[in-house]
């Protein structure tokens, strides 16, 4: 099979120019292909927010779920068809926020589906609202004054039950597309956290364009190997 083989090809693919959306959903796709999993038992389930477009780009059997709602989607087609590849493609307000109970449990309950998060630290879709992904001090159109809330620890959250936790960024292609070949060939629950460029309300408040913003993530963060726990700085594969 090749990448294309799993792209729909009767719809436009399109989100806003520069999202780093586009290169998540062709790792993923390219690792659809390379893995060859068969098309007629993937399953992709997206959510509610810019990501939830993505379930349509698949061509496998693919749903949009309501907000909060891609995991126990997911999960219960894996309780209906154990043999199923299902996967998970959301942003941080829909899996980390509302969606953050079936999170946990997913987790604890080591169900046997893989998780990609497009993290861009707001809520994108709705007009750049500080989420619980938001840094300190950031300037949101929720936090003007620059956020006060420490954001989630979704890695340390994931970690606590022993699970396949990865952080990349659409800035490392490369080490991006590796996170996600290793979160699919992981036997049980697995979380990618990929930082992405929002150039629309992110980009624009902080006066960065999307060339600017990847080299703004590339300075941010740093590629670590065979480790057994992440800063907030670094990028890396923790397998428990």
């Amino acid at each position: 099979m090749k990448t294309e083989d799993y792209k729909r090809k009767e719809v436009r693919i399109r989100w806003c120019d520069g999202c780093g959306l586009y290169m998540i959903y062709n790792a993923v796709c390219a690792e659809l292909a390379e893995l060859n999993f068969p098309k007629k038992d993937t399953y992709v389930i997206s959510g509610i927010g810019c990501a939830g477009r993505s379930s349509g780009y698949f061509d496998v059997n693919s749903l949009q779920a309501l907000h909060g709602r891609t995991i126990p989607v997911a999960v219960g087609i894996k309780e209906v068809k154990p043999h199923a590849k299902a996967i998970v493609f959301s942003g941080d307000g829909d899996l980390l926020a509302i969606g953050l109970n079936h999170l946990l449990h997913a987790s604890r309950r080591n169900d046997d589906i893989k998780v990609f998060c497009s993290n861009n630290e707001v809520y994108a879709m709705t007009g750049g609202q500080r989420a619980p992904t938001t840094p300190i001090k950031r300037v949101t159109t929720t936090s003007p004054y620059g956020n006060q809330e420490p954001m989630i620890n979704i890695k340390d959250i994931i970690l606590s039950h022993n699970n396949f936790f990865a952080r990349s960024s659409t800035a490392f292609p490369d080490h991006l597309t590796r996170c996600v070949k290793e979160a699919m060939k992981h036997k049980g629950f697995s979380f990618v956290d990929i930082k992405s460029q929002c150039p629309v309300n992110v980009g624009r408040k902080l006066g960065m364009d999307v060339a600017k913003m990847l080299k703004w993530y590339k300075e941010r963060f740093k590629i670590k190997e065979n480790v057994k726990d992440l800063k907030e700085d670094e990028l890396g594969i923790i397998k428990r």
